[in-house]
């Protein structure tokens, strides 16, 4: 007599595991879920039917879960995207995918009752976020699977989760993620600031807050960055300019209500727009009057009396509302990534404002030593590939950076790569003892250079501009809700990472850390691909800092 086959495989996963369809998943490498009080972990079920399956009768996996008092469990769909660009020349042996893919990456929230849809010969993925009360606990979260027509049983899992007794508290490190006001004002078609422009816009900064970024991008004019020479994004900028008789006028309630906004969500640091056009600083950037209309851009030389008139009296202007509303930190950017051939404008550049932020912080992302060894970029934000001799020379405490092109050994969080190579940039910062990380593109839904909007659930590579992912780390939801991807939440461990390894240094001291975790040998590029390893180090440094 022989026994019907299981109709159903389920495996439980873990954040760090991609579940790309064809290939069994590996299993979860702890079993557990290990997280602070007030925290977030995540975890996966990935679900597979078998020869013979109907998935006109049977329809989606519906999660029933229950969990310990203090403990919300939501569930989301790993949906696929395609990623006509994957990796790029300079990509090397540590990436999933190199060439066109379908690959897993949004999560999308299930209505009540919805279930997960199945595919037949294929593994597909339900993601857990877990977020933990101010208690500490011990208990079991349980998920039972069934169908959406049917009601038959799928499976179900049990998964022990032990919340200790820490609070991670701040982030000791500035995180900022670039934020884009545009994207979201052409994707839902409203005007940037007009009361639904408003609500979409708290929305997705709180979420940038939420996913580790301390930091927020604020457009007080439309910032320059890839926009292609002699076009223009949308304005979005937030003062109101206007020119007078003698001189310039400014309303700065919008700038106001930014503020308020930001206090509001919990942001730490604000980034001034730069102040001048990227990759040199040759023009100014994009300037309007509350009328619309263009007053400086790509036909500006950035070092004319004209231009620089205007700054000498709309910094002071923006400093005066800053000091009045706002009582955090402050980064000033003159043009983002020079190279040594910018030298001499950026010298120039530097000494035209000197004066007017004379007490202010200003920083420019790069990757040319010389810029900083000269004592034009002080403190610099050094690329992770180009680390290495800034600190060689002499640089402690680095804010570094990545984007599009450091794809060759270094961490980073592109579409295609293991989700471990996102996940080590927590452990990177601690080690090198990192002030700050910088990433360009939080929600750049633009092809490259802004010649168009596109849809990132359709083309997440940016119109074959980058790979895919590289522009943004979150979707574009329904009725102005953000979808985070699997990327968001595992860049979030990673923030997570800095916040505990600091807190138990502050303890035990660094070494004690570095030789608690095995980080002896870590560098930028040296790391292991063992998703065990990142998942067990921090379950190890949390049960460490709660005795």
């Amino acid at each position: 007599m022989t026994s019907e086959p299981v109709p159903y495989r389920v495996v439980l996963c873990d954040s760090l595991e991609k579940v790309y369809g064809l290939d069994e998943p590996r299993p979860h490498a702890l079993g557990e879920v290990v997280m602070p009080r007030s925290g977030i972990a995540s975890f996966q079920l990935a679900i597979s039917p078998r020869t013979g399956w109907s998935p006109g009768h049977v329809g989606g996996a519906v999660p029933t879960v229950s969990a310990p008092e203090g403990i919300e469990v939501t569930a989301h769909a790993v949906d696929l995207v395609p990623c006509p660009l994957t990796a790029s020349s300079r990509s090397d042996e540590r990436y999933d995918h190199t060439g066109p893919a379908l690959l897993p990456d949004v999560l999308r929230p299930l209505a009540p009752g919805e279930g997960l849809g199945l595919a037949q010969l294929q593994w597909r993925s339900l993601w857990f976020t877990v977020r933990s009360a101010d208690t500490a606990l011990d208990g079991d979260i349980q998920v039972t699977l069934s169908s959406e027509h049917t009601g038959e049983p799928i499976g179900d899992v049990n998964l022990p989760i032990s919340v200790v007794d820490v609070d991670l508290g701040a982030s000791p490190i500035i995180c900022a993620q670039w934020f884009h006001v545009d994207g979201l004002a052409q994707h839902y078609g409203v005007e940037p600031y007009s009361a639904a422009g408003w609500e979409i816009i708290e929305r997705f900064a709180a979420t940038a807050i939420e996913s580790g970024s301390t930091s927020l991008l604020t457009p007080i004019h439309t910032p320059p960055m890839d926009t292609a020479i002699g076009t223009q994004r949308l304005n979005v900028g937030l003062v109101g300019i206007d020119r007078t008789d003698d001189g310039w006028s400014f309303d700065m309630t919008r700038l106001v209500t930014w503020l308020e906004m930001c206090r509001r969500i919990g942001v730490r640091e604000l980034e001034m727009a730069h102040l001048f056009s990227q990759w040199g600083g040759n023009s100014a950037p994009n300037i309007h009057d509350r009328q619309g209309q263009l007053l400086f851009g790509w036909h500006t030389d950035s070092l004319s009396p004209e231009y620089l008139d205007f700054l000498a009296a709309y910094l002071p202007a923006v400093q005066a509302c800053l000091a009045e509303h706002w009582d955090g930190e402050v980064f000033w950017h003159l043009t983002d990534e020079p190279r040594g051939e910018h030298a001499e404008r950026y010298g120039r550049l530097k000494q035209a404002v000197s004066g007017l932020l004379a007490d202010a912080t200003v920083t420019d992302a790069l990757s040319d030593l010389q810029l900083w060894s000269d004592g034009l970029i002080d403190p610099p934000i050094v690329a992770t590939d180009h680390a290495q001799p800034f600190i060689d020379a002499g640089l402690t405490d680095p804010w570094l950076y990545y984007c599009t092109s450091q794809a060759q050994g270094v961490a980073n969080r592109f579409i295609a790569m293991p989700s471990y190579r996102n996940r080590v940039l927590g452990w990177q910062l601690f080690r090198y003892g990192a002030s700050g990380f910088l990433h360009w593109g939080f929600n750049f839904w633009n092809t490259q250079l802004s010649r168009r909007p596109l849809d990132p659930f359709v083309d997440p590579s940016s119109g074959n501009g980058f790979q895919a992912g590289d522009a943004f780390i979150v979707y574009p939801g329904a009725d102005g809700t953000p979808w985070a991807s699997l990327r968001l939440r595992v860049f979030r461990e990673a923030m997570d990472d800095v916040k505990l390894f600091t807190a138990l240094a502050a303890r035990d001291g660094r070494e004690s850390v570095i030789s608690l975790l095995g980080m002896e040998d870590l560098t930028l590029v040296d790391y292991t691909d063992n998703p065990a390893h990142y998942l067990r180090g921090h379950a190890t440094a949390l049960r460490a800092l709660a005795r």
